[in-house]
């Protein structure tokens, strides 16, 4: 039955063998601490679990200031609470 416990929490398999690492590019946005611009265009890649999803490191390729930004409301709410939206 262990099996079943780690398909429907992968999190199990990962203690047991380790964590599966991929690559991947990502682009979105992140909070501002410049009182100059609003937020900051990134792009860069991260590191993540294949299995559980937990990403361990985040590196920034690429970052520009925008001093305009529209948002809806999900996205608003979510770049105020963790400093970060993926898009």
């Amino acid at each position: 039955m262990r099996w079943w416990r780690e398909f429907r929490n992968p999190t199990l398999k990962c203690e047991r063998l380790g964590h599966s690492m991929k690559a991947r590019s990502y682009q979105g946005y992140e909070k501002s601490t410049d009182r100059w611009c609003v937020a900051y265009s990134v792009r860069g890649k991260m590191l993540f679990c294949s299995r559980c999803g937990i990403v361990q490191s985040r590196t920034v390729d690429d970052r520009h200031a925008i001093h305009s930004l529209t948002l809806d409301r999900f996205y608003d709410d979510r770049l105020h609470e963790k400093g970060f939206v993926e898009l």
